[in-house]
């Protein structure tokens, strides 16, 4: 709700909260979600390192998962700040990949326009059709593999 709110830095504090007692408990339905909510606070609060280690957190634990509702919404949120991060091509490829996908929701959809208004406003249209042609022909493996790849995979967790 915070966060809906504009209100990042309260929404963190008790994010953390949530995110301390579903590592506690090791609840994995709750701590990706807690993960994907930290990581579009920190992208809010701009904080676009941190988010993406969020959001790696996130999506490690959603490939072994079958959630992909949540899954395409982080790699949505993975896109936007993969961009506001300047590295537009991974960005693009993936937000092609989630073109393909029939399952998105409004909010999704509408994230997604998001991420491709802020990509059109940074790339040359005949790169940006070329990187979005590629992620059309990814698979749901490959793109995770692509973003995961990308990833400092020597950073420690988001809060450590």
């Amino acid at each position: 709700v915070y966060r809906y709110l504009q209100q990042h830095t309260l929404a963190t504090q008790y994010q953390h909260k949530a995110l301390d007692i579903a590592r506690e408990t090791e609840n994995l339905f709750m701590l990706p979600t807690i993960l994907l909510g930290l990581a579009y606070s920190a992208t809010g609060l701009g904080n676009f390192n941190q988010a993406k280690n969020y959001f790696r957190e996130c999506l490690v634990i959603l490939s072994s998962s079958k959630e992909q509702v949540t899954l395409l919404n982080a790699l949505i949120g993975w896109a936007k700040n993969e961009t506001a991060l300047e590295n537009y091509e991974v960005a693009a490829k993936v937000v092609g990949f989630v073109q393909t996908q029939a399952n998105l929701d409004d909010e999704d959809r509408r994230e997604m326009e998001e991420a491709l208004e802020g990509l059109r406003a940074k790339v040359a249209i005949r790169t940006l059709d070329a990187y979005f042609e590629q992620g059309k022909k990814l698979t749901l493996e490959q793109a995770l593999e692509l973003v995961l790849e990308g990833a400092d995979s020597s950073q420690t967790s988001p809060r450590g």
